[in-house]
């Protein structure tokens, strides 16, 4: 699941540089956000991994129940790559919208949302499915035993990468601006 999202924002990534000016700007926006992200959401699985043996998402349920700090980081994962303020992703998918209707790309523009709607009903539902889903006590008591195991190292990377990614969406720093300004010219 989460190779294919980064397969999806690769895509997101190329459409940005076609757009170019401003589109340039916002996909060196999103690879920044999507990197920070997507490692949160990787480092999440294997704790995912850790507690429950298995990367199969039909065999994850209830993870919240299971393990919270776990299972909120996982869905805070999720709200950022799937764009929802204040996730810098927000930002740089809306700037790339923007320039398509400042271009007349109409078409581009409607099928960029229709297909990232596509892409967050199924990111949502197999997250949330993972968090909510019913488990039986018996299991429910095993995984919280290896929730035990995890320690605070298991966590604290992810809680910053997120935070990280939250306070781009709301404030680019003038660096990291001029830096990104670089990169776009250097392209």
């Amino acid at each position: 699941m989460l190779a294919y999202s980064s397969i999806e924002n690769m895509g997101i990534l190329v459409i940005g540089c076609a757009l170019g000016g401003v589109g340039m700007f916002a996909a060196v926006v999103h690879l920044v956000g999507h990197s920070l992200i997507k490692a949160a959401f990787f480092l999440t699985s294997g704790n995912i991994l850790e507690i429950y043996g298995t990367k199969k998402i039909k065999k994850i349920n209830g993870l919240l129940s299971v393990d919270k700090k776990t299972g909120w980081l996982w869905v805070l994962s999720m709200i950022g790559i799937t764009a929802f303020p204040p996730s810098v992703l927000f930002i740089s998918e809306f700037l790339m919208v923007q320039t398509m209707i400042q271009k007349e790309q109409y078409f581009l523009c409607i099928a960029f949302l229709v297909l990232l709607t596509i892409i967050l009903y199924g990111l949502a539902k197999a997250v949330l499915k993972m968090c909510y889903g019913e488990i039986s006590l018996d299991k429910k008591d095993l995984l919280i035993e290896k929730t035990k195991e995890l320690t605070f190292s298991m966590y604290a990377p992810q809680v910053c990468l997120l935070v990280i990614a939250f306070i781009l969406g709301i404030y680019i720093p003038l660096h990291l601006n001029e830096l990104i300004q670089l990169s776009i010219l250097g392209l």
